[in-house]
């Protein structure tokens, strides 16, 4: 890893402080500016954003959305993939998850997150969220 290079290269040139110092503060300004270009150039504010804050584990382990409706809403086409019904269910059953015994830390990508949610199996090796991975 990086960090790791400049860890060993201050180890074994202790005099190169001032310039690395220098170099991470000219990339975290870097960062910062391509956050704030980000920002100014796309408009976050469509409903889309806000219907796909179901993506973050955060939310979803929440139970902030009480329900799928508005997902199913905005993109009508998941509507002939998935069983409405169920998917209702799956979702509340998430919510009911013991996420910390099943280590689904919320703090996780959504990727990495879903992943290991799609992996869980019941008592007879099924899916537990066959509906929700086809609509996540």
């Amino acid at each position: 890893m990086a960090q790791d290079s400049v860890i060993q290269i201050l180890q074994e040139q202790p005099t190169v402080l001032p310039e690395v110092t220098n170099l991470r503060r000219n990339c975290l300004k870097f960062y910062i500016e391509v956050i704030n270009q980000i920002k100014d150039r796309f408009d976050f504010s469509y409903p889309v954003f806000d219907t796909i804050s179901i993506l973050d584990p955060k939310v979803a382990q929440a139970f902030e959305r009480k329900d799928l409706n508005e997902v199913l809403k905005r993109f009508p086409v998941l509507k002939t993939v998935v069983d409405e019904l169920a998917l209702h269910k799956e979702w509340r059953e998430h919510a009911l998850l013991d996420h910390a015994t099943l280590e689904l830390d919320p703090s996780l990508t959504a990727t990495s997150y879903w992943n290991m949610v799609f992996k869980l199996r019941n008592i007879t090796k099924e899916p537990l969220f066959p509906n929700l991975k086809k609509l996540i």
